[in-house]
């Protein structure tokens, strides 16, 4: 898992991103609850593919079902470039062609992830404004690209952001609410959606301010997701970023130097159940209350059954060991949520 964050400005265009790996898999539980556990993390791990002159107006970065094997096929396609600057479209293109011929990646049933998602940003040649395409390559389904911030029918040019991976507290953060609650919120009252929005002035922002911006809304979530509980903390490592702008193209503002292993600080346990959290917003400036209810004991429980499968995780276990110990997890969380207490 990760988050990539591309922002189009008037001074230029920003692409950022973490550098942590994980490979993160789920169990689904009887009730619906999604259970997930995942290997000690990688930092430092770069989500970038940069080119040279005369290529040196594009950046790439890739998110999702991304392993050592996509970017060595990728960066070996990429090496193949025509001696010209190509559009920023034609490098998208050529980027989604090269993810389709690479190696097949291992697409177990317990993964989170299936495809591969493709942030693609840069300048055509002669051209002052910035283009943002996104790329999705899914296994035994068609690719799709879909320029962003391409402009309206009243408006040439637009600016705005993209992000993808890991959205939750961003989406929270810009649009006031999880992306969950889309239906709800338009089923509710579509009117509300624009009140809740946050606007962000772009037009009046230059361009290290974007990459501040970019910058605050990684570290938001890697902060966010280290005081949450109950949740895999799958973003995280330094931050990378780089702008490229018209005149002078591709400059790393910030980059990761050293891949280091990410073993600790964490529970290697995450789920999706409802928190044991009750909240009071008022109307106004009176003040809110954020209360934790008393645990039952299930979250303890729940630590308890997943404490063997992490033990076989670090072991490594052989295929047949590695789905015995999985399915005895599955049956002592069901147990769990049917409230019989043992978890043994």
């Amino acid at each position: 898992m990760s988050l990539v964050i591309a922002i189009k400005g008037t001074g230029g265009l920003v692409l950022a991103a973490d550098t942590r790996s994980t490979h993160v898999s789920y169990v689904r539980c009887d009730d619906g609850t999604l259970y997930g556990y995942y290997e000690p993390a990688l930092d430092g791990f770069s989500k970038f593919a940069t080119l040279a002159a005369p290529h040196a107006w594009v950046g790439i970065a890739l998110y999702g079902n991304v392993q050592m094997d996509t970017w060595t096929h990728l960066r070996g396609e990429l090496e193949g470039l025509p001696s010209r600057r190509l559009s920023v479209r034609e490098y998208a293109e050529r980027v989604m062609a090269a993810l389709r011929r690479g190696p097949v990646l291992p697409q177990p049933s317990n993964s989170l992830l299936s495809g591969t998602t493709g942030i693609v940003v840069g300048f055509d040649e002669g051209a002052d404004s910035g283009r943002v395409f996104v790329l999705d390559v899914e296994p035994d389904a068609e690719p799709v690209l879909v320029e962003h911030h391409a402009g309206t029918l009243h408006h040439a040019d637009t600016l705005g952001i993209t992000y993808g991976g890991v959205r939750d507290v961003i989406d929270r953060l810009l649009q006031g609410f999880d992306a969950r609650l889309n239906d709800a919120v338009d089923a509710r009252n579509r009117g509300v959606r624009p009140l809740l929005v946050v606007p962000i002035p772009l037009a009046t922002m230059s361009l290290a301010e974007c990459v501040d911006f970019a910058r605050f809304l990684i570290q938001t979530t890697i902060d966010m997701e280290r005081f949450s509980d109950g949740k895999f903390r799958a973003v995280g490592g330094p931050i990378e970023l780089l702008t490229i702008t018209a005149g002078e193209g591709l400059q790393f503002v910030q980059r990761a130097e050293q891949q280091t292993r990410y073993d600790g600080m964490t529970a290697h346990v995450w789920y999706d159940a409802p928190s044991a959290v009750v909240m009071h917003t008022p109307d106004g400036q009176d003040a809110a209350t954020y209360d934790i209810v008393p645990d039952d004991g299930t979250r303890a429980r729940v630590a308890e059954a997943f404490a063997v499968l992490d033990q076989q995780i670090r072991r490594g276990l052989p295929e047949a060991e590695w789905s015995a110990a999985r399915s005895r997890t599955v049956e002592v969380l069901n147990r769990v949520a049917r409230g019989e207490m043992a978890t043994k």
